[in-house]
């Protein structure tokens, strides 16, 4: 599958991705495709130019931007979780913050949720966009914590699987 039968708002987030790149398009296209227009060319479709999946993830790689695989994320139902890299240092003091953090999370959730429906009894599309909102960062923060609960307390096996996954860029749960 290629991203240009996918929504718009997919080849949108990746255009704001190639936005964040400092060398301007062309020197993007020209690390991308190994040419100056080609990637511009991908971007709108001209003469039915397909942004591929390989050049996406190229794009996100050099920008550092992560809007392309939240909008392929959002379209297949899901969501994407940056994780934190490895070789921070972390205890068990930055796990009990980690911990707090998505307990407050977690709390939040519950207190946007019996609001929305405290008043009329029912979920609207406003308040429903935030309670989704919420619950992201809340798996954001949950799978940050057992990232970090791995890197400081996984035994030998985890701790060889965690190196692979960095080696491999396969970082991301």
């Amino acid at each position: 599958m290629d991203l240009n039968t996918l929504p718009k708002g997919v080849i949108e987030a990746a255009r704001e991705d190639c936005a964040l790149f400092r060398g301007g398009q062309e020197d993007l296209s020209r690390a991308v495709t190994g040419y100056p227009q080609t990637l511009r060319h991908k971007l709108t479709g001209h003469n039915r130019a397909v942004l591929g999946v390989d050049d996406a993830l190229s794009v996100m790689e050099l920008t550092g931007g992560r809007n392309t695989i939240c909008a392929m994320a959002r379209q297949l139902g899901g969501v994407y979780i940056q994780l934190p890299a490895m070789g921070e240092l972390e205890d068990n003091e930055d796990l009990m913050l980690s911990f707090l953090s998505a307990s407050m999370a977690l709390g939040d959730l519950a207190r946007k949720a019996q609001a929305a429906v405290a008043d009329d009894g029912v979920v609207d599309v406003h308040e429903r966009n935030g309670l989704l909102k919420t619950a992201h960062e809340l798996q954001g923060k949950v799978l940050h914590y057992l990232t970090q609960l791995d890197r400081v307390y996984g035994d030998a096996d985890v701790q060889q699987a965690l190196r692979a996954e960095q080696n491999s860029g396969g970082g991301e749960r």
